[in-house]
C-alpha cells in the first residue's frame, strides 16, 4: 500500500489541520510530534478503510471464479505469517499488513465456514516460459502480416483522426442545470471577455479553474464589525422562507425566531440579525393580507423546468445547432397565491438595498426594481404557467426596504 502521506514531514488533514516534524537546525536532525504521530495514524486507517473498500467491491463482482495474480518474494514466509495472524484476528493486524495478498491470505487462513473454497498455485520464476523472449525483446513473427503499408495513406488516416473536431461539441458543453438568478437570453454566447460555452459551463456549475473567492475566517475578522446589509437581508430572507404565519400572527416576530431558531431552521447568527421591523411592516401590509385571505397559496414553490437551448443565445448558427437542446433551469418561487377573484398572483421577496438616489420618487422606485428583476420574474412566470396550466394574472415584487410591493406589468416580463 501506498505510505508516502503518512511518511511525509508534514501530514494533513481536513478537519483537523496540519502537523509537521520540528527541524533541529544545529544537529540537522526532525522529530516527531504527539500530534504528528496522532494525525498519521489516522490517515493510515483512512487509507486501510478505503483500501479495503476498494479490494471488497474488486473481489465481490465475480460470479462463478476469481483469479488473483500477486507477485511475493518469499510466499512460504508470507503464507506462515498469515496463517498467524488468522489465528489471532485483530483490527491491528490488518492495519500492519501493507498489502491485498496479505489481507487476502489472512481470511482465507481463518478457521470457519465462511472460507470459500479456494485453489494456491505458486509459480516460481523456473516454471516461466521464457523461450519466446531473446535480448529482453519478445519476438513477433506476425509484425506486419506480410501486408505493405503505404505510410502516405497511413499518415492521411492518423491525422485525420487526430483533427477530428466533435460536430456538436457545443450540445456536449451545454451546463447540465442552470439557476434561474444566473439565467438571461444571451447567456450561451461568447462575453465580452471571449468566455465559451465551455468555459461557461464550468463556471455556472462551480468548476470554474479561476482561484474562488476567498474571505477572512471569523477568527481573523473584527468580531465587533455589525453585519452587512446583504447580510441583514439573508437573514431576513431566511426567516421568511420558514416563518409559520399563523405562528407569527400568535406570538409574534421574536417568538417565532426563537422557535425556528430552536427547531434549527435558522442559525443563531442569522436570528440576531434579523430585520424584525421589515417583518413586522409586511406583516402589516396589503400584500399580506391578501395572502392570508387567499383560497390557496404556496410558498417556496421549488421548480425544475426544461427549456429549448436556442432561446438562450443570438448566435443564429449557435442557434440552429443547439435546435433539438434543452437547458434544465431552476429556481425557488418565494409566493403564488390565489387572490378572491380566482387569479393566480406570483409574488417575490426582495431585500435588495435600494440606492439612495431613487428614495423618495416612486417611480424611480419602480423602474429601479423592474431593470432589476423583471427578467428572473419573467421566467419564474413561464416555469409556473407551464407547471400549473395557468395564467399568471399579477407579478409583485415586495421589497422589504420600501416596505411595499411593485407591480411588474405582463409587458415587462
Amino acid at each position: 500500500l501506498n505510505t508516502d502521506d503518512i511518511k511525509s514531514s508534514v501530514v494533513t488533514d481536513a478537519r483537523l489541520g496540519i502537523a509537521a516534524r520540528i527541524k533541529d537546525e544545529l544537529r540537522l536532525t526532525s522529530s516527531d510530534t504527539p500530534f504528528r504521530l496522532a494525525l498519521a495514524t489516522l490517515t493510515e486507517l483512512s487509507q486501510v478503510d478505503e483500501e479495503m473498500r476498494v479490494l471488497y467491491v474488486a473481489l465481490t463482482r465475480a460470479r462463478t471464479a476469481l483469479y488473483v495474480c500477486a507477485s511475493v518474494d518469499d510466499f512460504k514466509k508470507t503464507d506462515l505469517l498469515c496463517r498467524y495472524s488468522a489465528s489471532v484476528i485483530d483490527p491491528m493486524v490488518f492495519i500492519e499488513q501493507n498489502s491485498y495478498l496479505k489481507w487476502i491470505l489472512t481470511a482465507l487462513r481463518c478457521k470457519t465456514e465462511l472460507v470459500p473454497r479456494f485453489d494456491i498455485n505458486v509459480i516460481s520464476e523456473r516454471d516461466i516460459d521464457v523461450s519466446g523472449i531473446e535480448n529482453n525483446k519478445i519476438s513477433d513473427d506476425t509484425e506486419t502480416d506480410g501486408v505493405e503499408y503505404d505510410k502516405d495513406e497511413l499518415y492521411g488516416v492518423l491525422k485525420e483522426r487526430f483533427e477530428f473536431n466533435y460536430p456538436h461539441i457545443h450540445s456536449a458543453r451545454l451546463p447540465s442545470k442552470l439557476s434561474v438568478s444566473r439565467l438571461y437570453p444571451e447567456i450561451l454566447d461568447e462575453n465580452e471577455d471571449g468566455a465559451t460555452i465551455s468555459e461557461l459551463s464550468d463556471l455556472l456549475e462551480g468548476r470554474t479553474a479561476n482561484a474562488p473567492k476567498l474571505t477572512y475566517p471569523k477568527f481573523m475578522s473584527n468580531s465587533d464589525t455589525s453585519p452587512s446589509p446583504a447580510e441583514r437581508g439573508t437573514a431576513t430572507h431566511v426567516f421568511m422562507q420558514f416563518c409559520d404565519f399563523s405562528e407569527l400572527e400568535l406570538n409574534g416576530v421574536d417568538k417565532e425566531i426563537e422557535r425556528l431558531c430552536k427547531e434549527k431552521f435558522i442559525l443563531p447568527s442569522h436570528a440576531e440579525i434579523i430585520d424584525r421591523n421589515a417583518v413586522k411592516r409586511f406583516l402589516s401590509s396589503d400584500i399580506y393580507r391578501e395572502m392570508r385571505s387567499a383560497t390557496a397559496c404556496e410558498r417556496e414553490y421549488r421548480f425544475n423546468i426544461k427549456l429549448p437551448a436556442s432561446d438562450f443565445t443570438a448566435n443564429s448558427e449557435l442557434k440552429a445547432e443547439l435546435s433539438e437542446d434543452f437547458i434544465f433551469v431552476q429556481g425557488v418561487i418565494d409566493c403564488y397565491f390565489t387572490d378572491k377573484n380566482g387569479e393566480t398572483v406570483l409574488l417575490d421577496y426582495k431585500t435588495d438595498r435600494v440606492p439612495s438616489y431613487v428614495i423618495g420618487s416612486e417611480e424611480k422606485e419602480n423602474e429601479f426594481f423592474i431593470n432589476a428583476h423583471s427578467r428572473q420574474l419573467g421566467y419564474y412566470r413561464a416555469a409556473l404557467e407551464r407547471l400549473t396550466g395557468r395564467t399568471v394574472a399579477r407579478t409583485l415584487v415586495y421589497s422589504f426596504a420600501l416596505g411595499r410591493c411593485i407591480e411588474i406589468q405582463k409587458g415587462k416580463v
